[in-house]
């Protein structure tokens, strides 16, 4: 590549600058500009001329397109102010949420309001006055939504929620909120303190006669069951039986996060050890071992037999000769 005389640029294998300042005739006849060469202009004098600008400005066109992408799809939805006017509290958000879910829970009262489609908050919270129903504004960022806790001084009669564009209100207790011809009254809860889990319902009992089969004899009645004796109940381990040590294991690995995976016989080894180390809890004491017995010599044995001497050895006087 070179400078020519009239401030062009040649690369090698291109038409000579001078000429590019006329098209050229295809074969065809028509008049076009060279397919194989990119012109652009340098400070608005110089013309750079080589096939390689051209590809190198769409790259350059696609990064700049994929970072303004990546730039509007990075772009996330905050709430960007809260208010609290009176027993009002107005939530501004950079664009409306996706859902927004409401609900109280009694202990302690508090109002929780879930923000859909709001990744965070760049809101400053406002710190209630004395005579607000609530005492303390938190937010909680989750990962689909955005999280405001209102804790609350006592439990409130209800609450509304309210949602207009970019505009989340809630009115605590005596705040009823104000009409608005474009805010959607999303709902209106009664009093936390008054909710209570549903009592369980004892399922019905039904008779049914069942037909017994000639000859045969009635099921005899299950006897009860008698709960399982804890450590600290037992006085030996020995007076147990194999359906109560069993269930001892069990209530020993429940109250004591023992690993459930190991064998029996180490279960049994560490409820041995857990009871032996509670206080007032009596040690059995081993048994000593029986000394093995010896079976009797019998008769042919090599204890029995005499010494052994060479055929022309004298044999031992016999004691008392």
């Amino acid at each position: 590549m070179s400078w020519t005389e009239n401030g062009w640029v040649s690369c090698a294998g291109s038409v000579p600058a001078a000429r590019k300042t006329e098209t050229t005739r295809a074969a065809g006849g028509k008049r076009r500009m060279g397919d194989r060469h990119a012109i652009a202009r340098i400070h608005g004098r110089r013309v750079l001329e080589c096939r390689p600008v051209r590809h190198i400005m769409r790259v350059l066109i696609l990064l700049v397109s994929a970072l303004l992408s990546s730039a509007v799809a990075a772009q996330t939805n905050r709430l960007t102010s809260a208010r609290l006017d009176g027993d009002v509290l107005r939530l501004d958000v950079s664009a409306d949420p996706q859902a927004v879910r409401h609900f109280p829970l009694p202990s302690p009262p508090r109002v929780v309001i879930d923000l859909f489609g709001i990744d965070r908050s760049a809101a400053e919270l406002p710190k209630p006055p004395q005579g607000s129903s609530a005492f303390e504004l938190r937010t909680g960022e989750h990962a689909d939504f955005l999280r405001v806790v209102v804790d609350l001084r006592a439990a409130l009669p209800s609450y509304q929620v309210r949602q207009s564009e970019g505009l989340i209100e809630v009115g605590l207790g005596s705040g009823t909120l104000p009409p608005s011809a474009t805010g959607v009254l999303i709902g209106e809860s009664p009093d936390p303190g008054s909710l209570s889990a549903p009592r369980p319902v004892a399922a019905p009992v039904v008779d049914v006669a069942v037909e017994a089969a000639p000859g045969a004899r009635p099921a005899p009645a299950a006897s009860p069951v008698s709960p399982a004796p804890t450590g600290s109940e037992l006085q030996n381990l020995d007076d147990l039986t194999t359906d109560e040590l069993l269930a001892l294991i069990d209530a020993e690995l429940a109250a004591a996060g023992l690993d459930q995976e190991q064998s029996a016989e180490e279960l049994i080894e560490q409820v041995e050890a857990e009871l032996a180390a509670r206080p007032g809890s009596p040690t059995v004491p081993e048994e000593p071992e029986e000394p093995e017995e010896r079976a009797p010599a019998r008769e042919g044995d090599p204890e029995d037999r005499p010494p052994f001497r060479f055929i022309d050895e004298e044999p031992d006087d016999p004691p008392g000769s």
